[in-house]
């Protein structure tokens, strides 16, 4: 398409325009909007590249749409769809035109920051279910969709539109909690559902009151106290209690019980957390943190008061800490089984506006928020000095990291350093001049590499040339660098087929994508690409045959409307033989298990005839081009069998038209000879449609057995072997030797250009707690990915001397104490830990609310492990010289010793 460069510079600028509060954008299919991109040529690729662009077509949102219209849940931005702003998505509308019957799928910018701007797309609003529980009409619950934005106030006004409540009745409202327990919302009416950390699925209920003002009694049995706010004067809360009324309010919504002589018979730390929605991730690392004794002791003795450093303009105004401190307080206070982490899920989002959401998100990250933010809370410098950095300068290792380490501590001061803060060594060379460059920084968690995967798991359905075998659906295992050419030859050996008779392709929405050349990359389908594979009854680069795509269209409205249905698929037709009337039977042919033709004597198809017509005529094939400023034009489209005056002749023998299309099925783009002539084209392949009435196609066209495939489970069999390792290999692995990439090169100060230098890692001394990642998810432009192989990590001894390059330095020996796990895929996977109770010295498992013994320790290694938190038996900090904590460290090397003892004995 010509579009001036400045148009294109335009669009580009519009693309990438920033976020603005209250503005709308528009959620457009991804797929479509690549096609675009191609077809305008946005990225100014080499316009001699002879590779068909083709129109896009009508804007088509089909494949992120669920049959009610609404947005399928848990779609990804870049992956399922792209946002555009309201300027562009008018361009699209108005040069291209939208699929009947779609709606815009706008959203809108808003702010979820609290002490700073923090804008966001609404991608997915609240749905939140109201229901009047004293309602006398008894009047089912009602779903309503609200912004996070919406305050309590807009619920309550839709509460009282969908009961008939009056505005000057007084109303009580309620949180329904997943025990069905009522518990009574206090906050302010303008707190909006952010603040309250309120996410879609939530059921509120609301209570009006009697005429003389009173409410009616609810069983207590229904209520929950958990969570709930009294609201009492502040003269009387300070009065009473010597707290102002916000610290009582802090107190009592925290749910805090000094008493922790667990009165109700719960085991201290073995407190489930309730999941407020996708906060799975948030549950596993708080249990991990809450389990490291040191850190808990800290927190529960109160040591924490003296060290609030509410005036770092890095930190988070004391709030963070307070907020993890009154949370800790509960999980150990003995009184609950399971509680709501309502109220800190409330100031991690006000502080990391990034996780004020209910998407899943990575526990990893939160953790290096989680210990950032107590850090600066906590930090003892309160006037951090200014430290000029000092080049190595050829200085020995041991006097440059011991001054590296002595200028961080000078700005760096906290018990969360005290734990968990290392340092490393980083020598990069510089290729050219053979300068290096030695710098040491501290760490607070090692992220260790996995080796990546080799291999890539393709889901192919293949359709073979026999017309009645149903498409085979296999799961293959190919090179993760290869090409379509390595996907054929396993096809092809798996089935018994010829490698050059089968053509890849990617189908969406009824219709062909992409058509894959063999020298394509494998790299690019995602898995959630729908890839079929044809057999073609010749060679793929045989010049004697047409290769001939086809689709199903049916006319969707009594505009003439015609849209894709069913599974295209490919045929091939000799050029000494392709006439119109061999076209007919060979698509028939290649439908024949699902196609029903009926008996042209039968009194129906008579009726079909009449009515309708077999053909649809030329004055009914309105194409959807007519009415979205299609640049193509439609030609004729009149088929043989019918006469020009429309009307039907009795040699009609099929229940649909053929006409000869673009490839996105979106216009008519020729006409078809007669009957018994030859078609004669200039290229080996072209696009038909097969355009159906819907009445014809309920009858004909059995959509059930269509759709149906077959499958083979065992496709991949022995092709992919998940090998476990061992962590001390992810530990070589992270301290080898590697080359910067081209967008990560290093500037050399002495050649004066940035250069793709050598790197390599070292570990020089290391924390009393050891947090290590093991980096399983990877994300590049065409997907995301896991990697779930099997990583063997020590429940005790975990030796690390090996691997730190200090001369001397002292004997590190560690034992587990938590893990955060990861089940599942990418954006639908669940968190949960494994902990050591520092009180009993058992393993236990936390999965959100529920809690649960370990019945044996090796349980806790498993392919799921994500983030590690080990323990030093030996540790220096002065926090772990406290009462109850050295019995924890000493038990590890008690058992261990005892293991060693009982194999001596054997």
């Amino acid at each position: 398409m010509a579009m001036t460069r400045s148009k294109i510079a335009d669009i580009k600028q519009q693309l990438n325009k920033p976020l603005v509060k209250g503005e709308k954008w528009y959620l457009v299919d991804r797929k479509w909007f690549d096609q675009w991109k191609k077809y305008v040529n946005l990225d100014g690729q080499d316009e001699s590249d002879t590779q068909e662009i083709y129109n896009p077509g009508p804007l088509d949102n089909s494949s992120i749409l669920g049959k009610s219209g609404n947005l399928k849940p848990k779609l990804s931005e870049k992956e399922d769809y792209e946002v555009v702003p309201e300027s562009v998505w008018n361009y699209f509308n108005q040069t291209f035109g939208r699929m009947p019957k779609q709606e815009p799928i706008s959203r809108q910018v808003i702010d979820v920051g609290k002490d700073k701007e923090w804008l966001q797309l609404e991608i997915y609003p609240i749905d939140v279910e109201l229901e009047h529980i004293n309602n006398k009409n008894k009047q089912l619950p009602v779903t309503r969709e609200f912004s996070r934005n919406s305050t309590l106030a807009d619920v309550l006004n839709g509460f009282r539109l969908i009961y008939t409540i009056k505005t000057t009745t007084p109303v009580k409202i309620f949180e329904k909690e997943s025990n069905g327990k009522l518990r009574e919302i206090t906050e302010s009416q303008s707190s909006t559902l952010n603040d309250l950390c309120l996410s879609s699925g939530t059921k509120l209920s609301i209570q009006t009151a009697n005429p003389d003002g009173s409410f009616p009694r609810i069983d207590a049995r229904l209520t929950s106290s958990s969570n709930s706010v009294i609201a009492l004067p502040s003269s009387h809360a300070e009065k009473t209690t010597g707290l102002t009324s916000s610290q009582m309010a802090s107190s009592r919504t925290y749910g805090i019980n000094t008493d922790a002589s667990g009165s109700k018979g719960y085991q201290p730390g073995l407190c489930g957390l309730s999941n407020l929605g996708n906060t799975c991730f948030m549950n596993s690392i708080l249990q991990s943190l809450s389990n490291i004794p040191p850190l808990t002791l800290y927190f529960l003795e109160k040591r924490y008061l003296e060290e609030i450093n509410e005036d770092n303009p890095l930190g988070n105004h004391g709030e963070i800490a307070r907020a993890y401190a009154d949370l800790i307080r509960t999980i150990w206070s003995g009184q609950h089984s399971s509680y709501s982490p309502r109220q800190f899920k409330i100031q991690v989002g006000r502080f990391a506006p990034q996780f004020s959401n209910y998407l899943q998100h990575d526990s990893q990250e939160l953790l290096t928020f989680l210990l950032d933010g107590l850090h600066e809370d906590l930090n003892r410098i309160k006037e951090k000095p200014y430290i000029e950095l000092k080049d190595s300068d050829d200085r020995d290792d041991e006097i440059v990291a011991q001054e590296a380490w002595e200028n961080y501590r000078k700005r760096n001061d906290s018990i969360i350093v005290d734990l968990f803060h290392g340092l490393l060594k980083s020598t990069v060379i510089c290729p050219k001049c053979s300068k290096v460059s030695v710098t040491f920084d501290p760490f607070c968690t090692l992220s260790l590499p996995l080796p990546a995967k080799k291999e890539k798991t393709v889901e192919v359905h293949l359709v073979k040339e026999g017309p009645s075998q149903r498409p085979i659906r296999h799961r293959f295992a190919v090179p993760k660098a290869g090409n379509v050419r390595d996907l054929l030859e396993v096809v092809s050996k798996q089935n018994g087929v010829p490698v050059n008779e089968l053509v890849v392709t990617e189908v969406c929405n009824s219709k062909f994508i992409k058509v894959y050349g063999p020298e394509d990359s494998i790299f690019s389908m995602t898995d959630r690409d729908t890839i079929y594979v044809y057999q073609l009854p010749c060679k793929i680069d045989d010049p004697s045959y047409y290769k001939i795509c086809v689709y199903n269209r049916e006319k969707k409205s009594t505009y003439g409307l015609l849209s894709p249905f069913g599974l295209p698929f490919i045929m091939g037709i000799k050029k000494s033989e392709a006439t119109v009337n061999r076209l007919y039977e060979g698509v028939v042919k290649k439908m024949q298990r699902y196609f029903k033709n009926l008996d042209p004597k039968d009194k129906l198809w008579e009726d079909m005839v009449l009515l309708e017509s077999s053909y649809i005529k030329k004055e009914e094939l309105i194409d959807e081009s007519e009415n979205i400023n299609e640049p193509m034009e439609t030609e004729d489209t009149s088929q043989p069998g019918s006469s020009q005056n429309g009307e039907v002749e009795e040699a009609v023998k099929y229940p649909f038209c053929i006409n000869r299309i673009n490839s996105i099925a979106s216009a008519v783009i020729g006409p078809l000879p007669d009957n018994d002539k030859l078609i004669d084209f200039n290229e080996d392949s072209f696009y038909i449609s097969c355009d159906w009435t819907p009445s014809i196609r309920n009858i004909c066209y059995d959509a059930e057995e269509a759709e149906k495939t077959v499958d083979v489970p065992n496709s991949t069999k022995g092709a992919i072997k998940r090998s476990s390792m061992y962590l001390k290999e992810c530990l070589e692995l992270y301290t080898t030797v590697e080359k910067l990439g081209a967008d990560d090169a290093w500037y050399c100060p002495q050649c004066k250009e940035h250069q793709q230098a050598t790197k390599k890692f070292d570990i020089w001394s290391l924390p009393d707690v050891l947090v290590i990642q093991l980096k399983r998810f990877s994300y590049n432009r065409y997907s995301r990915d896991k990697l779930d192989i099997f990583v063997e990590f020590p429940l005790r001894d975990l030796e690390m001397n090996p691997y730190v390059v200090q001369k001397g330095y002292r004997q590190s020996i560690y034992d587990l104490v938590c893990v955060s796990n990861h089940y599942g895929g990418l954006g639908s996977g669940h968190y949960t830990a494994y902990a050591k109770n520092k009180d009993d010295k058992r393993w236990y498992s936390f999965d959100d609310s529920s809690v649960s013994p370990v019945s044996s320790e090796d349980q806790v290694i498993t392919k799921a492990g994500y983030v590690l938190f080990y323990v030093r038996r030996d540790p220096d900090s002065s926090h772990f010289n406290r009462p109850g904590i050295t019995d924890v460290v000493s038990s590890s090397k008690i058992e261990s010793e005892d293991e060693e003892n009982s194999m001596d004995q054997c």
